[in-house]
Formats: C-alpha cells, structure tokens, sequence
C-alpha cells in the first residue's frame, strides 16, 4: 500500500481482505497481507462475534507486544467484508451469507462496536465499520 499513499498521493487505503481464522491459526502469509506500515484500514473476514472478539484480541496483543508486529499499531480502521461474492465464502457462513442472519450479523456488529468503544488500545484506530451488499443473487441463494 506503501506505493499507492507515498507515490500516487491516496489518503487512505485498504488492506486486501484478510480472513479471520487464518490470523487465528498464525497463518503468515495472512499476516504478510497486513501492510500498515502507514496508517492502514484492516480488512477483515469474520464467521461470527466469538472470532471477532478473538482476532481482535490477537491483533491488538500482536502490536503490543510482539515487536516484529508493532506496525499493527497503524490500523486506523476496521472494515468487516460482508461484500465479497465467493462461493467458498458464502458456503461457509461468512461474507454476505451472514445478510440474511440478522441475530448474527447484531451480534457481530455489537461486539465491534463494544471493542472500539471501549476495549482497544489501539493508538491510531479511528473507525469501525463494514463493506456490504444489497443482498444475495439466485446463484448465491442456491449455493448456501
């Protein structure tokens, strides 16, 4: 993202989306996903609230705490992905297939909101919030 911010001029940038559980698992190729090595939006693919709470926990332990992650500390936001069409996604209960699970989906959005509001020390974090789609299309429907 380093390229796209210094060279090209943009004031705020993503990181690609980054699933949850790998992070959980320690999956370094994941972690090598996260350049914030500026001030950064984390990108995050979440199933439901529990690996929230985890990954969020991990991540803030990580900048912390661990000093060949303390470039964690420049999230300045996190963006859940409610959006991305995969199929693999949606099959397994993640992304837009959580649009239609409302009490999940609350739940989710609960625990992000408590975590920012209360929980993080996460110096640079400035917002919350989630990429989403309209809905499922009949291809998608079909594939749950």
């Amino acid at each position: 993202m380093y390229w796209l911010k210094g060279k090209n001029g943009a004031s705020l940038t993503w990181t690609e989306m980054v699933r949850a559980q790998a992070l959980l698992r320690g999956n370094k190729a994941t972690y090598d996903l996260i350049d914030t090595y500026d001030s950064t939006g984390l990108q995050l693919l979440v199933k439901n609230a529990s690996q929230l709470h985890s990954v969020l926990k991990l991540i803030e332990d990580l900048a912390m705490n661990d000093v060949s992650k303390s470039h964690l500390k420049n999230i300045i936001a996190i963006d859940l992905n409610f959006g991305c069409p995969s199929p693999d996604i949606i099959r397994e209960g993640a992304g837009p297939a959580l649009l239609k699970r409302t009490k999940k989906i609350s739940e989710i959005f609960h625990t992000l909101v408590e975590w920012k509001s209360v929980l993080t020390t996460l110096p640079n974090l400035k917002a919350v919030g989630c990429k989403i789609r309209l809905g499922l299309n009949e291809s998608e429907l079909r594939s749950q």
